[in-house]
């Protein structure tokens, strides 16, 4: 192959690279999701029976499958959106989703929130209590909704006493992230009612991709620029 077929080979690839970056999006309730938790990166907040299922649910995309009881047996929840690095957009860059009986007023209790960043760090953690709301949703039945029972690894039947969706719109300038793009998400020291969490989220335009693809796209770019101007 010849250079003038080379260089626009390679500006394609690092197009197709940049718009694969970014996940599937999906929509719930009115938010416009880009990217769901691709990954547990830790996992002590679910029980040690039937572990890979509970992960399974929280890492495939679905407000219908989910964990109840997260962090029961203690532990942290930790995972990566994947896509890039996300960043301040409005009051609901990220959105925590779960499900419960619209007849308690306390659906998650306590617990603590921090934002992992692209450098690999971890903001310091902000703690939501048994008084912040839960959202509800409006009306939306969960008639489909399975969970991953963290008590003892056991599964819901769909739609076991789930009648509302609840949600938690986190806003990333509310924490401290020094400017990094945020990657992840931590959950820690949940207490009763412990969440019943089916789905974690970023809205948005969608992510910033990562230095490295902008890098291949510019070199594309700079390379078919040279050749014109040799012509």
């Amino acid at each position: 192959m010849n250079i003038t077929k080379q260089i626009p080979a390679l500006a394609a690839i690092a197009a197709l690279s940049v718009s694969l970056n970014a996940s599937a999006q999906t929509t719930w309730n009115g938010y416009s999701f880009q990217a769901s938790l691709s990954d547990i990166t830790t996992s002590t907040a679910l029980t040690t029976t039937n572990t890979a299922v509970g992960i399974a649910n929280l890492t495939d995309g679905s407000v219908d499958t989910g964990v109840a009881n997260l962090g029961y047996v203690g532990g942290v929840l930790a995972g990566n959106f994947g896509g890039g690095s996300y960043y301040h957009q409005s009051s609901a860059d990220l959105v925590i989703v779960g499900a419960g009986p619209a007849s308690s007023t306390n659906q998650w209790g306590a617990l603590t929130v921090s934002l992992q960043l692209s450098d690999s760090s971890f903001t310091p953690g902000i703690v939501f209590s048994v008084g912040d709301p839960r959202v509800l949703d409006g009306g939306v039945n969960p008639n489909a909704v399975s969970y991953f029972q963290n008590f003892d690894g056991s599964t819901f039947a769909p739609g076991a006493g789930q009648t509302e969706y609840f949600y938690l719109p986190l806003d990333i300038s509310s924490f401290d992230t020094g400017g990094l793009g945020v990657t992840g998400i931590e959950l820690s020291d949940m207490t009763s009612q412990f969440p019943d969490l089916s789905y974690i989220g970023v809205t948005g335009p969608g992510s910033v991709p990562e230095p490295g693809t902008l890098a291949l796209a510019a070199l594309g770019a700079a390379g078919w620029l040279s050749l014109r101007r040799r012509k």
